[in-house]
């Protein structure tokens, strides 16, 4: 995933991402990031990051799910990006929390 800047601002030190069911309601939110902020996105600068999910048990929640950029003002819907039943990775450890993880913003 990538994110351009139209001003400057400070990001986190890490993306926070959150994925929500068709009702908008957030079933799963990656870790908050702790420790020194993050690099300042000036005009035309560019910024990407990955996102990993796994062990996913929870067959209640109803699809698609969509994944949530979340922001301090609030939160963005990443457009193109809804996991349907198929595109969930398998349940590795019943009774254990799905993890969602992001890595580190990368400059481009």
């Amino acid at each position: 995933m990538s994110a351009s800047g139209n001003g400057s601002c400070q990001l986190t030190a890490s993306p926070v991402v959150a994925l929500s069911d068709p009702s908008g309601k957030i079933v799963l939110t990656s870790h908050l990031p702790v420790g020194a902020d993050g690099p300042i996105v000036s005009t035309a600068a560019t910024f990407t990051f990955s996102f990993q999910l796994s062990n996913w048990c929870d067959e209640t929640v109803a699809t698609p799910i969509d994944v949530v950029f979340a922001l301090g003002s609030g939160s963005l819907k990443v457009g193109g990006l809804s996991l349907t039943t198929a595109d969930l990775p398998p349940c590795n450890g019943p009774g254990q929390p799905p993890i969602l993880s992001t890595t580190e913003w990368t400059q481009q």
